[in-house]
């Protein structure tokens, strides 16, 4: 097992020797490593700690990338097993993250403008194409991932690399999951806690509850935000209080902030922000054609194949007053009321025929 990135430096694991360590998280550890016959360099990631559920999630990582093909998805190049250990080599990105990239752009503008002062906002707009336009570059890729049945759960600015042509290239699919699979991320959840990064988790992720493609596309929406504003939409020193924030708060709109910025992308954002999946938009190319037509231009158009058609699970249907029942006690229960509902149903109806108790 490895245990440390000193330990590892210089070994081989498979054909690959390795180099220094170019990425940790709190799971896995990213190698920059070489092909001892060929001499190609890729990233090769693989496990820091031995925990059997961390195993399995790069299991499925692998799994994932194995099956996704798209020129906007960093492409496997091998994988495999050392000293029980599972471990996968990766196409070396040069490049930079996202927000860094966009960043730049920023910075770009104002050094045009000459700097002067109060002009960022201005400078955001000068930038306004470039940053649209990576981040429509980025929906095809999005979409392809959720037409072959996966969510990606993590997409932050840090886990996308624009390439020195522009191309952004999504990254670490350490938390991606079939849609329909319920169970393995109830699992994951039982035994890791929450999984993701509290300020890019859409609420439904957060309870812990079944997500599709639309949590995604709220992680999209905190992006946007952040790439427009310079600051997260929902920022806390405590982890804790930014979930709490994902669940019940409302971010400033860009143009409270940046009243310049245009009203449609204004709303783009919020829409992808609202807290119930089924008042989001529900597909990543429906989020491209909002850019397009704020003038965002598309770097992979055609490069890659189409994306198939997708699915969400059916909401619940005639519940309309037990539900505003509920919402009203969970928001006593913010308040600091207690309180308790019952849940009372017959079998087949979700309920398992048992009546129910949440104390709040």
């Amino acid at each position: 097992m490895l245990e440390t990135a000193s330990d590892a430096t210089g070994k081989a694991i498979g054909p690959f020797e390795l180099g220094e360590v170019i990425g940790r998280g709190a799971m896995a550890v990213v190698y920059r490593a070489r092909h001892r016959k060929t001499g190609a360099e890729v990233a090769l990631k693989t496990l820091q700690v031995a925990e059997e559920w961390m195993a399995t999630a790069l299991r499925r990582e692998i799994g994932a990338l194995a099956t996704v093909c798209h020129p906007g998805i960093v492409p496997m190049l091998g994988h495999g097993v050392a000293r029980g250990v599972p471990w996968y080599a990766m196409q070396a990105v040069a490049g930079v993250a996202l927000h860094r990239y966009c960043a730049g752009c920023v910075a770009n503008a104002l050094q045009v403008s000459g700097g002067g002062g109060g002009s960022w906002h201005q400078a955001v707009l000068a930038a306004l194409p470039e940053i649209l336009t990576a981040v429509r570059s980025l929906c095809a890729p999005l979409a392809f991932l959720h037409g072959e049945g996966y969510v990606h759960r993590d997409l932050k600015p840090d886990n996308v690399i624009v390439r020195p042509d522009g191309i952004p290239i999504i990254m670490d699919l350490g938390l991606a999951w079939r849609a329909g699979g319920t169970a393995s991320s109830r699992e994951l959840l039982e035994r890791a806690g929450i999984v993701g990064t509290p300020e890019y988790m859409a609420p439904e992720q957060i309870r812990g509850e079944p997500v599709d493609a639309r949590a995604d596309l709220y992680s999209l929406g905190c992006i946007l935000h952040e790439l427009l504003l310079a600051r997260r939409p929902f920022a806390a020193p405590d982890p804790i209080d930014v979930l709490r924030k994902q669940l019940h708060s409302d971010p400033e709109t860009l143009r409270k902030v940046n009243p310049e910025l245009p009203e449609e992308l204004d709303n783009l954002v919020s829409s992808l922000l609202r807290k119930c999946p089924r008042d989001r938009p529900g597909h990543a190319d429906a989020v491209a054609s909002v850019l397009e037509r704020l003038g965002a231009s598309d770097r992979l158009a055609g490069a890659g194949p189409p994306a198939k058609p997708y699915l969400y699970q059916p909401g619940l249907s005639g519940r309309g007053a037990e539900l505003a029942v509920l919402e009203r006690a969970i928001k006593r229960l913010c308040a600091g009321s207690g309180g308790m509902v019952l849940l009372v149903g017959q079998a087949g109806i979700g309920g398992h025929g048992a009546e129910r108790a949440t104390r709040l």
